[in-house]
């Protein structure tokens, strides 16, 4: 099923994409879900689940791109006057299907699509049952109304998808439903 994925951990192809809840799990309000990992990075290398959740941390905390200063920017909004390692305390960030594509933002076979999102989403997602889950862009919301109809749908939060006026109305709302909960 899982044949069109990319799969080579030597150049950073490997389940990736997923951060946060740096404290207990009870406290965290939002969980974020992106479709999938793009391309890695030029220096990114894994030997398993440790290496990629680094690697994120780094990307998300510190580093990272146009997405993750996104991210960050949201997070920030979500929780005002917590740092930005604090405010981590309070999200989850994991992708929809965890492993890259064959071609970067590319198709995924249904299959692969079902088994990730049953196999490896969807119990994430019950580990946080007093979160707002977002599915930021439609990639991913599509997959995840399936499984679960109470996702709110935002923009994305990686290029192309980020650079549409309405892509940040929609990050506004998702940080009004937040604040609004906490």
């Amino acid at each position: 099923m899982c044949s069109s994925m990319r799969w080579d951990p030597a150049s950073g192809h490997a389940p990736r994409g997923f951060f946060g809840a740096l404290g207990d799990i009870s406290e965290v309000r939002l969980v974020m879900v992106l479709a999938e990992p793009g391309e890695p990075g030029s220096d990114e290398i894994h030997d398993g689940v440790d290496s990629a959740f680094r690697y994120a941390e780094r990307c998300y905390l510190m580093a990272g791109g146009q997405g993750h200063r996104n991210v960050r920017s949201i997070i920030l909004r979500c929780f005002p006057g917590l740092a930005l390692k604090e405010a981590f305390r309070k999200v989850w960030i994991t992708e929809s299907v965890l492993c890259s594509a064959e071609v970067p933002a590319g198709k995924v076979n249904r299959d692969c699509e079902r088994l990730c999102v049953s196999e490896y989403l969807i119990p994430q997602l019950r580990l946080f049952p007093n979160a707002v889950v977002a599915a930021m862009g439609s990639k991913a919301h599509n997959r995840v109304k399936k499984y679960f109809p109470d996702v709110v749908k935002c923009g994305a939060v990686f290029p192309p998808g980020c650079n549409f006026a309405s892509t940040r109305d929609s990050w506004d709302n998702l940080v009004s439903i937040v604040r609004d909960m906490t």
